[in-house]
């Protein structure tokens, strides 16, 4: 009896030993399991770190493109603005030129009446004028008014070579000769009554005629006193002696202006 219960009390504690073996095992393999979890989640973190550090890489490095590019952009408006700038300075300088140059037409204009008001007046003028293509020249003084002025204006353009005609029966050719200018010139004119003349003495008569008085004469006309020349021997001589054009019939008188 005795020894059944030594036997029984044997198997127990075997028992309760490989019990305890068996559950040591199982703390063992769990706390290895535990561990190799505790492993794997350790290498996930880091991983999971490891990709945040490469996104944040990532990011920084797309933040500096996008700052490049931003900064390009910038520098690329910067220049727009320079160069529109510069354009507009142009612009500014060119409406600046322009208004300069307007300024100066406008003054021009403005000077141009005054220019008008100077070829009304030929106060001071002379004409040089010829009896005949080879004769002497002789100096008219010209008048102060707008008819000697115009005829001045027109000389000055071009010289003229008038006819002289003879064939009047009223007019007195031993003391004077009158020239016809052609009607294309726009001579303006203030005539006065004239009843009497002194020799030298340059008429115009409306419309287009030019009359010397080389010797004092009494003759009654409406004419615009335009000069005198110096009447001289000189200058009588060259005017009765002055030749007929061969082959026209007429005489010729030359006026330049010096």
């Amino acid at each position: 009896m005795k020894n059944k219960a030594v036997k029984k009390i044997t198997g127990m504690t075997a028992a309760i030993l490989m019990s305890a073996v068996l559950l040591a095992g199982c703390g063992q393999d769990k706390e290895v399991a535990n561990t190799e979890s505790s492993s794997q989640s350790t290498s996930n973190v880091a991983a999971v770190e490891e990709l945040e550090a490469d996104d944040d890489t990532a990011v920084e490095a797309g933040a500096d493109v996008d700052t490049d590019a931003n900064a390009d952009a910038n520098a690329d408006a910067d220049m727009a603005a320079v160069t529109e700038s510069e354009a507009a300075t142009g612009a500014v300088d060119e409406a600046s030129a322009e208004t300069e140059v307007g300024t100066g037409a406008d003054a021009a204009s403005l000077a141009e009446p005054e220019t008008e008001d100077a070829q009304t007046s030929s106060e001071g003028e002379q004409l040089e004028v010829r009896f005949g293509d080879e004769g002497e020249p002789f100096m008219m003084s010209l008048g102060d008014n707008e008819t000697a002025a115009a005829i001045a204006r027109y000389v000055g353009t071009t010289d003229w070579r008038l006819p002289i005609y003879e064939n009047d029966a009223d007019a007195d050719y031993n003391v004077m000769q009158y020239y016809d200018v052609s009607s294309r010139y726009d001579i303006p004119s203030n005539p006065e009554t004239i009843t009497s003349e002194k020799a030298g003495e340059v008429y115009y008569s409306d419309p287009n005629r030019i009359i010397l008085f080389y010797r004092d004469a009494e003759i009654t006309g409406e004419y615009t006193k335009i000069g005198t020349f110096d009447p001289t021997e000189e200058f009588v001589t060259a005017v009765e002696e002055n030749p007929v054009l061969e082959g026209w019939g007429n005489k010729i008188v030359l006026l330049t202006r010096p």
